[in-house]
């Protein structure tokens, strides 16, 4: 009987896991870097309105409350419109 499995062939295997497991945690750091960076440059951005502005922060506040509630009316609205063009292109299909 012959051995027909190469002896590099687990090793092959291992390494090409080890490499998929550094790629995916560097694409983790990234994005978690990213997201941090986004965040501290946010509140950067809200301390400068508030203290060298002079903007009061419950105006401040008030904005952004309105600006999430604006952004997820509009992210509903789209939802809604995709789902009922999805429906209608498969009921006309048929």
């Amino acid at each position: 009987m012959f051995n027909t499995s190469n002896s590099w062939g687990c090793s092959s295997t291992r390494h090409s896991r080890a490499v998929k497991k550094y790629l995916l945690d560097k694409r983790f750091r990234r994005r978690v870097r990213t997201s941090l960076l986004a965040v501290v440059a946010s509140g950067a951005l809200f301390w400068g309105a508030i203290d060298i502005v002079g903007v009061p922060a419950w105006n401040l506040a008030r904005l952004f409350a309105e600006s999430m509630l604006l952004i997820a009316i509009v992210i509903l609205v789209a939802g809604a419109a995709g789902w009922l063009l999805h429906r209608w292109r498969n009921d006309s299909q048929d």
